[in-house]
């Protein structure tokens, strides 16, 4: 039987441990935290659960897609309909609602910027439109025929453009141009920059709309967890890696801290889900290709900070957004849905980005009091009654509970890494080693990382097949 190892049990190492055992291999893997889950795991603190980290929405479709590769459903999930999206609440104290219907949308637009529904009405459905011809590309490995085996090609500019360019190419200014561009200001990046796919989004929201799990994204985690006992994936918590072995031929297993197997864990495949530049900078003593070397290049995303709430009231939505500065940035408040406390409390976050180098800039005193002046401010508070704080992430807390390279969760997503290319799933050079997660697709949500664990596990099955019948 094929002995695998998944290192790092976040989404993406979940999924690829699930759908190994599935295609039956002999799986372990190895969390150096005390739980699995990575950044879309629970946190409990004062009686209540959060979101600990940064996920927001589901994209149903693909984690639907995932899901039915390991043998799961997405009524397994109790899921909720958020109808506002998101709020965004703008420089000029003005709000506008983001609906899943999208000509309530457009009628919102209209009251803000009047006259601008219309176009944004018209870029909403071209963007639905692309969609559907880049949609087979976000369930598939990555290789250079891809685009004309399955019809991407004539979403080309959606594809190849920077964010800014695609808006601009659709007349898109304005309200409505900050609504797409929000979710590249809530994770710090910069439009001009920024991959033309993320125009996508309204897509996703005015055609499937919006929603996440009852009780969280962390019911995802609790879900996952379950089956991977079930099946039968041998899972050792508080288990950091040390190294990827290997030899002249490729992987032969790793090393942990404190494996069961006293350290030394043999195995045919690798599977890494602890971040593309861990795995192959920290954990493996072999040289880089340059061509790995390019596509690890450029700038490094912050897991921002956070502020965990117990909060009183009824929130105007789940998610609102601030919008401004020069450049402009986001900040967010998400609510955490059904009350939980003894006084009926319920969770709620307050998530700012920071470039990697402003992080570093402010150091710890400097991003405490920015989380601080945050969450003081009153572009939130509407339908709150109270607000009590009861925790708070700051860069370097992030980087230490979750062993974050350089307190950073990976490359800042550009329109330049998707035209390299994300990193591999198989990689070339160190026969068995494969990697999951966000590093190796061109899409950070939780769904898009359940997609990357079934196509490392897929691709190391499949390799494995190969050889043993060679």
């Amino acid at each position: 039987m094929t002995r695998v190892v998944v290192v790092g049990g976040g989404v993406g190492g979940i999924v690829a441990a699930l759908r190994a055992r599935q295609l039956g291999a002999d799986v372990t893997l190895l969390e150096a935290r005390s739980v699995v889950g990575g950044l879309a795991s629970g946190l409990e603190l004062d009686g209540m659960v959060f979101d600990g980290g940064p996920y927001i929405l589901l994209d149903r479709i693909r984690l639907a897609w995932a899901f039915e590769q390991v043998g799961l459903g997405l009524d397994s999930l109790d899921m909720v309909e958020m109808d506002p999206a998101y709020r965004m609440q703008l420089a000029n104290g003005q709000a506008i609602a983001i609906c899943s219907d999208l000509e309530e949308t457009v009628a919102a637009i209209d009251a803000v910027e009047p006259g601008t529904g219309e176009t944004y009405r018209t870029f909403a459905n071209r963007a639905a439109s692309a969609l559907a011809h880049l949609a087979p590309l976000l369930v598939r490995p990555h290789h250079p025929l891809e685009p004309l085996k399955t019809g991407a090609w004539r979403a080309g500019a959606w594809a190849a453009l920077s964010l800014d360019q695609v808006l601009r190419r659709n007349n898109l200014t304005g309200v409505a141009a900050d609504a797409v561009r929000i979710w590249t200001y809530i994770a710090g990046g910069d439009p001009g920059r920024a991959p033309g796919p993320l125009a996508l989004v309204p897509a996703l929201i005015h055609r499937d709309g919006a929603a996440r799990p009852a009780g969280g994204i962390h019911r995802v985690i609790a879900l996952l967890e379950a089956e991977l006992r079930r099946v039968g994936v041998v899972v050792e918590t508080s288990t950091p890696v040390a190294s990827i072995n290997h030899d002249s031929a490729g992987v032969t297993g790793v090393t942990g801290v404190t494996t069961e197997s006293g350290g030394q864990l043999d195995a045919d495949i690798v599977i890494s889900d602890v971040g593309g530049a861990t795995a192959l900078l920290d954990l493996i003593d072999a040289p880089l290709p340059r061509s790995l070397k390019l596509r690890m290049a450029g700038p490094l995303q912050s897991p921002g900070v956070t502020a965990y709430l117990a909060v009183r009231g009824t929130p105007s939505a789940e998610i609102n957004f601030q919008v401004d500065g020069t450049p402009k940035q986001a900040t967010a408040f998400i609510s955490g849905g059904d009350p939980q406390g003894s006084n009926g409390e319920r969770p709620g976050r307050i998530v700012a980005p920071l470039s990697h180098d402003r992080a570093v800039e402010l150091g710890e005193s400097g991003q405490a009091a920015l989380l601080e002046r945050l969450v003081d401010q009153a572009w939130w508070r509407d339908g709150i009654e109270d607000v009590q704080i009861v925790g708070r992430r700051l860069v370097s807390d992030w980087g230490r509970e979750f062993r974050l390279r350089d307190d950073a969760m990976n490359l800042v997503m550009a329109r330049r890494q998707l035209l390299l290319g994300r990193l591999p799933h198989r990689i070339a050079h160190m026969p068995g080693l494969y990697l999951a997660g966000s590093w190796t697709h061109p899409g950070q949500w939780i769904s898009f990382c359940s997609v990357s664990g079934v196509l490392a596990a897929d691709r190391a099955m499949k390799d494995c097949e190969m050889k043993d019948s060679a």
